[in-house]
C-alpha cells in the first residue's frame, strides 16, 4: 500500500466528505485560507493551501476518472447489445 501523500488523505470519512464539499461541490466554496482555518478549527489539523490546493486537484481527477469509466461502460453496453452479447464491465 503505498503511503499517503498527507494527513488530508487520512481523514475519517465524514471529515472526508466534509473538506471534499467545502472545495469542490460548494458554488462558491471556501478559499484554501477559509479552508484552513476550518480544518484547523473543526479536525485539530494544521495544513497549508499548497496542501488544500493539490488535495483539490486530485479529488476533481478522481472524479473525471470516474466519470470516463462510467462512459467507457455504457458505450461498451451499447455495442455489446448491437451486436447482440451479453452486457459485461470493462
Amino acid at each position: 500500500m503505498r503511503k499517503p501523500r498527507s494527513p488530508l488523505d487520512e481523514l475519517p470519512a465524514h471529515q472526508m466528505e466534509s473538506l471534499e464539499r467545502w472545495l469542490v461541490d460548494e458554488k462558491p466554496g471556501l478559499t484554501y485560507s477559509e479552508a484552513r482555518e476550518r480544518i484547523k478549527s473543526d479536525f485539530n489539523i494544521d495544513t497549508s493551501e499548497a496542501a488544500l490546493c493539490q488535495w483539490r486537484g486530485r479529488k476533481i481527477q478522481e472524479r473525471m476518472l470516474e466519470r470516463i469509466l462510467s462512459s467507457a461502460n455504457q458505450a461498451k453496453e451499447v455495442v455489446d447489445k448491437a451486436r447482440g452479447k451479453p452486457v459485461g464491465d470493462f
